[in-house]
């Protein structure tokens, strides 16, 4: 079936991957665009425009209003998601001066549990497909940024995006079902 405007939203709730690449490529850029005039920042925008659409795609059962209010509603998502952001960076900048002043260490079971995860973490990774876990793993582990990693892999910001998200939604439901 072909996306478009008319059944995207259904296609979302349907959980169509192919809804979530044509959400990315029809509302990408206005995401990006909103998330960027508050960040002011286009790695931390771009981060934010994930960020926005792995939870329109969590929440898409909570959007109840016409098609023509999903412009508004995605957009209000990600200026949400863009005011939460900075509000994190003023608080960590706080935090890490904090932390400065009392020189607190984490304790070894804490240590411990991140270890653990981020064990469990690598071994998912590893058994993405090449490209993906090449994209993780520059993106997460060293820390480049999302324009870098699509030049480098010779592929469009969006493509590294979905992957991203892709990525991020299985690892998600992974650890979710580990819990419980």
């Amino acid at each position: 079936m072909k996306i478009n405007d008319e059944n995207l939203i259904d296609q979302l709730r349907n959980r169509n991957e192919k809804a979530l690449d044509y959400l990315i490529d029809r509302y990408g850029n206005l995401l990006l665009k909103v998330s960027y005039s508050v960040l002011k920042d286009r790695e931390a925008s771009l981060e934010c425009m994930n960020d926005s659409i792995f939870k329109i795609w969590n929440n898409i059962e909570a959007f109840s209003g016409e098609k023509s209010k999903f412009i508004n509603w995605i957009v209000v998502i990600t200026k949400r998601a863009a005011i939460d952001e900075l509000r994190k960076r003023d608080k960590k900048v706080i935090t890490a001066l904090e932390e400065l002043m009392v020189g607190e260490e984490q304790d070894f079971h804490k240590q411990l549990e991140d270890k653990e995860i981020i064990d469990r973490l690598v071994k998912e990774i590893n058994k993405m497909e090449e490209v993906s876990k090449e994209i993780f793993l520059r993106r997460f582990f060293m820390d480049e940024a999302i324009k870098d990693i699509a030049e480098k892999l010779e592929i469009s910001v969006s493509a590294v995006s979905n992957r991203i998200l892709r990525g991020r939604k299985k690892l998600e439901v992974l650890f979710r079902e580990e819990v419980i």
